[in-house]
C-alpha cells in the first residue's frame, strides 16, 4: 500500500490480518500519530488511500476488507461507508472530477462500484452505477475527459462513459496486465506482464499508435516525468526518452 501525504498529514493504511487493523494520520515530521482509527475486519488488502473532497471536506477514501470508508481527513471521523466491493482488494480507488463519481474495483469478488462523492445525510454513499465482469483485481482503472478506462488482470478491455456506465468499448487487446495503465493528454499506454506497451489514443476508440517491446516481464506500473517514460521490469529499470 501506498502511502499517501497531504500538507503536514502522512496517511498510512494498516489493513492487514491481524488484530490491529487499522487507518491512520501522522504528523509527517515527528511520525506522531494524529488518530487512529480501528477497522471492523481484520482483512489483508493493498489499495492505496485516496484524497478526495466530500461535501466540501477534505477526505480519505479507502477500500478494503469488505467496505469502501470515507474519513475526514482532520479528525478521523467516518464520514460514509458501503460494503464491498470485495474481501480483498489490490486495485485503487480513481475519481472522475467532471461527473464527482469515484470508481472502486474488487476484482477478486468480481464488483465494480461507481460511487457518489457528493455529500449525503445518511451513513451509505450513493451508488450511480455499478458492473461485475472484466473487473481488476491488481490493476488500478484510468480516468480522463469523462471516460473509464478498465483493463482486467486478463486482458480485456472495457471503456465506459463515466457518468452513465455506458460500455463504449470492450475487446480483449491484449494478454495478462499486472501494471496499471498510464496516460499523457493524447496517449495512454498499457503494458503487459510479458513486457509489452501498446501505445493508444486517449479516447474511446482503441486505435493503436505503437508497440514496443522489452522482453522482461513487468509487475510495475510506469511513470511518466515530463518525455520521461520509467519502466521496471523484473530486471532492470528502464529510462526511455
Amino acid at each position: 500500500t501506498s502511502l499517501v501525504l497531504d500538507g503536514n498529514r502522512l496517511f498510512v493504511s494498516g489493513l492487514q490480518d491481524g488484530p490491529d487493523t487499522f487507518v491512520a494520520a501522522l504528523d509527517k515530521t515527528t511520525g506522531e500519530t494524529l488518530w487512529k482509527v480501528p477497522r471492523r475486519d481484520k482483512v489483508r488488502s493493498f489499495s492505496s488511500p485516496l484524497l478526495c473532497k466530500i461535501g466540501g471536506k477534505q477526505a480519505l477514501l479507502l477500500s478494503g476488507a469488505n467496505q469502501t470508508v470515507a474519513y475526514d481527513c482532520t479528525s478521523g471521523q467516518v464520514l460514509w461507508q458501503v460494503e464491498g466491493p470485495a474481501e480483498k482488494t489490490v486495485s485503487s480507488t480513481v475519481v472522475c472530477p467532471q461527473t464527482n463519481l469515484a470508481f472502486v474495483c474488487g476484482g477478486r469478488d468480481k464488483r465494480f462500484m461507481a460511487v457518489s462523492l457528493q455529500e449525503t445525510r445518511t451513513v451509505s454513499p450513493i451508488i450511480a452505477w455499478s458492473a461485475s465482469r472484466g473487473i481488476p483485481y491488481m490493476t488500478s482503472p484510468l480516468t480522463d475527459k469523462g471516460l473509464l478506462h478498465i483493463l482486467s488482470d486478463e486482458g480485456v478491455y472495457r471503456c465506459y462513459d463515466c457518468e452513465s456506465g455506458k460500455v463504449l468499448k470492450q475487446l480483449r487487446p491484449v494478454g495478462p496486465v499486472r501494471a496499471s495503465m498510464v496516460a499523457t493528454k493524447s496517449h495512454i499506454f498499457v503494458t503487459e506482464k510479458s513486457g509489452k506497451t501498446t501505445v493508444i489514443k486517449n479516447d474511446s476508440t482503441w486505435t493503436v499508435i505503437a508497440e514496443n517491446d522489452i522482453g522482461e516481464d513487468v509487475m510495475a506500473s510506469a511513470a511518466i516525468a515530463g518525455d520521461d517514460f520509467l519502466l521496471r521490469s523484473t530486471k532492470h529499470l528502464f529510462l526511455i526518452r
